[in-house]
């Protein structure tokens, strides 16, 4: 009998000041790994309880959610991408918020607002990279800040 494998896996990457921080990768419903996101802990029992809390949390929420959905207020202080990095000792400036939005509301959801975020994969954020790139629409630094956004 096959072992059944665990729905992320963890990894321990370098920080500053000699320390390092937990990186997270979770299972997709095709059981390839998805990006490495931070748990934000120095402690591999911390991440592991983080890891756990982030599947409960966003496991079914985020299967029917258009990119759209998922954006809606993202960008606001006090939502919980820039409250979470703020409890995290990671300050984001109101501009950084503001450009942030800005991308987002210019260019990504006109290109991918309608698609489901299960549908969403690094091939087609590639292909579509590749695509700006060719039709020289925008300068590169501009397209590697909209993937970073």
């Amino acid at each position: 009998m096959e072992r059944r494998k665990r729905p992320y896996s963890i990894q321990k990457r370098p920080a500053a000041h000699h320390r390092h921080i937990y990186y997270v990768k979770f299972r997709d419903e095709s059981g390839a790994y998805t990006g490495a996101v931070s748990s934000g802990y120095t402690r591999r029992d911390d991440a592991l309880l983080w890891a756990e809390s982030y599947l409960t949390k966003n496991r079914e929420r985020r299967q029917d959610f258009t990119l759209a959905e998922y954006v809606l207020g993202f960008w606001k202080p006090e939502a919980s991408f820039a409250s979470d990095r703020a409890a995290h000792g990671r300050a984001v400036s109101l501009t950084h918020l503001d450009i942030a939005e800005g991308y987002t509301r210019n260019h990504l959801l006109p290109a991918w607002g309608a698609w489901k975020l299960r549908d969403l994969s690094a091939k087609n954020l590639d292909s579509w990279v590749v695509e700006l790139h060719r039709r020289s629409e925008l300068a590169p630094a501009t397209i590697n800040k909209l993937l970073q956004t």
